[in-house]
C-alpha cells in the first residue's frame, strides 16, 4: 500500500554527510531515500531518477591531489572504482533508467577517470543519461537552500526534469481523481455526524458505487476481474486529468525545440520505431485465444487446415495479399519463407466485455519480417489487403509487420484444433482501428463498371 519513494537516492558511507545532503531536500518538502553504504548492501532499487553517490564509499586511500589519475597503476584508486561500480550495481536496478548520476564527493577530479574505467571494465552497469558533480568541500558549509539551488540548476538543464514533472503530474492527477470521486460518495445522512465521526455508511456506499462502475465498464467480465474493470473505468478520467495538467504546466514547450521550430523531424540513428510501436500496441502479459485482439498462429504447412480455410495454394494467397514487383523476387522469396500465417480475434468489444454467448470471430493475415512497400506493385494490391497501421512492430527480438486479408474472416470456438499458439495481444486502440477498417470494407458499395 505504502511504497517507498526511490526517485531520489543518496548513497554515502558517512551518516553525517548523508544527513547534510538529505536536509536540503527535506527542508523543501522533497522526499529522498538515504543509503548508508557498506560492502554487504545489495538491494537494487527501481524507479530511480536521480542518484547521488560518494566516489570513495569504502575509504580507500588514494592521492586526490594528482593532476593525472591512472587507476591502472594505482591499486587504491582501482579498488575504489571497483567498490563504486559495485555500489551503483547494488543500489540501482539495471532496468531503472533513465536516471541522472550526480557525484557528491571531495574527489570530483577523478570522475572522468571513473567513466573510462566503466567503459573499459564495467559496461554492464546501469547507464545514466546525465553525469554531474557537487564538490563536498565547497558545499559542506553551505545552507540547505544553497545546496538545493545547486541541485536544481543541474537538473533543470536536462530531460530528467521533464521526467520528474511528468511523474509528478501523473501522481497529482491520480490524487485529483480520487478526491473528485470521494466527494460524491454519500456518507452519514446527518450533516452533524459527518464531521470527525466514524462514517459507517461510507464504506458500504463506496463498495456499491464502485461495483456499479465495474459492472458498467466490463459487464459480466467484471465479476471475475473487478480489478481490471475498475482500472479500465478510471483510466479515461485519469487520462483527461493528466492531459489537462500537462497542458497547463507547459512542461515540454521549451524542450521540444525541433517540434516548435517547424523543422523536419527524423528519429536518431539506431532508433527502432518497431519497438516504440510495440510499447503502444502490443501486450504480451496475457495470452489466450478468447481475448479480443489475440494474434494466433496457424500451421501454414498443413494443407488440410489451409483447405478448411478456403486457401488452396498458400503461395498464391500470399502473392495476392502482398504483390511483389517482378524484379523483387529475391525479396519476395525471403519474405515468404520467413512469414507466419496468423489470425486475429476480432469479436466486438461489447460482446467480449459482456461475455455474450458467441463464436469467436477471426480475421486471417500474415506476420512477416519488415519489408519495404516500395518493392510492391501498389496498383495490384487488393482493397482487402490491409497493412496494420502501415507500421513495423517488434516481438521476440525481430521487427515485423502484420498484413490482414479482410476477405478471409471465419468463426470458430477458441478450442478449434486449427488454432495454434497465441503470440500476443493487440491493444484496444489498434483493434478499434482494425474493426473500423473491416467494417468499412464489408459495407463498401460496388458499382457496375465497363
Amino acid at each position: 500500500m505504502f511504497e517507498p519513494n526511490n526517485s531520489i537516492i543518496i548513497v554515502d558511507d558517512s551518516e553525517i554527510e548523508l544527513i547534510a545532503l538529505s536536509k536540503a531536500f527535506n527542508l523543501s518538502g522533497i522526499s529522498c531515500r538515504t543509503i548508508q553504504y557498506d560492502l554487504t548492501y545489495t538491494q537494487p532499487l527501481k524507479g530511480v531518477r536521480i542518484a547521488f553517490f560518494d566516489i570513495n564509499l569504502t575509504n580507500k586511500s588514494f592521492d586526490a591531489t594528482q593532476k593525472i589519475f591512472d587507476y591502472k597503476n594505482d591499486s587504491s584508486l582501482s579498488a575504489a572504482f571497483n567498490d563504486l561500480a559495485n555500489a551503483i550495481q547494488n543500489c540501482i536496478d539495471k532496468d531503472s533508467a533513465p536516471f541522472g548520476l550526480i557525484f557528491w564527493s571531495k574527489h570530483t577530479g577523478v570522475i572522468e577517470n571513473f567513466k573510462t574505467y566503466v567503459r573499459e571494465r564495467r559496461q554492464n552497469l546501469p547507464s545514466p543519461i546525465l553525469i554531474d558533480s557537487i564538490d563536498k568541500t565547497e558545499f559542506m558549509d553551505k545552507t540547505a537552500e544553497e545546496i538545493k539551488t545547486k541541485i536544481v540548476s543541474i537538473i533543470s538543464k536536462t530531460s530528467v526534469k521533464l521526467l520528474f514533472e511528468f511523474e509528478n503530474i501523473c501522481i497529482s492527477s491520480a490524487s485529483s481523481v480520487v478526491n473528485d470521486i470521494y466527494k460524491i460518495i454519500p456518507q452519514n445522512p446527518n450533516e452533524e455526524d459527518r464531521v470527525w465521526a466514524n462514517n459507517v455508511g461510507f464504506e458500504e456506499n463506496f463498495e456499491k458505487i464502485f461495483s456499479k462502475i465495474a459492472l458498467k465498464t466490463l459487464g459480466k467480465d467484471a465479476i471475475q476481474n473487478p480489478d481490471k474493470a475498475i482500472s479500465e473505468a478510471l483510466i479515461p478520467v485519469l487520462n483527461y486529468s493528466i492531459i489537462k495538467n500537462i497542458s497547463l504546466a507547459e512542461c515540454w514547450k521549451n524542450h521540444l525545440t525541433t517540434l516548435t521550430s517547424g523543422q523536419p523531424i527524423s528519429y536518431p540513428l539506431n532508433f527502432n520505431e518497431g519497438v516504440l510501436n510495440s510499447i503502444f500496441h502490443i501486450d504480451t502479459s496475457d495470452r489466450n485465444k478468447e481475448q479480443r485482439g489475440s494474434v494466433i498462429l496457424i500451421d501454414k504447412s498443413n494443407e488440410l487446415v489451409l483447405k478448411s480455410l478456403q486457401i488452396d495454394n498458400f503461395s498464391t494467397w500470399f502473392n495476392i495479399l502482398i504483390p511483389f514487383k517482378i524484379n523483387k523476387q529475391l525479396e519476395r522469396d525471403s519474405a515468404f519463407n520467413n512469414c507466419k500465417l496468423v489470425v486475429v480475434e476480432l469479436s466486438a468489444a461489447c460482446d467480449f466485455q459482456q461475455k455474450n454467448l458467441r463464436i469467436n470471430k477471426f480475421i486471417m493475415g500474415i506476420m512477416i519480417p519488415k519489408i519495404d512497400v516500395e518493392n510492391l506493385i501498389d496498383k495490384q494490391r487488393k482493397e482487402s489487403s490491409y497493412h496494420i497501421g502501415k507500421s513495423n512492430f517488434h516481438f521476440g527480438g525481430n521487427d515485423f509487420q502484420i498484413w490482414l486479408n479482410l476477405n478471409f474472416v471465419f468463426g470458430a470456438k477458441s478450442d478449434d484444433t486449427r488454432l495454434g499458439e497465441p503470440l500476443f495481444i493487440l491493444k484496444k486502440e489498434i483493434m478499434d482501428m482494425i474493426g473500423h477498417k473491416y467494417a468499412s470494407h464489408v459495407s463498401r458499395i460496388g458499382i457496375t463498371c465497363f
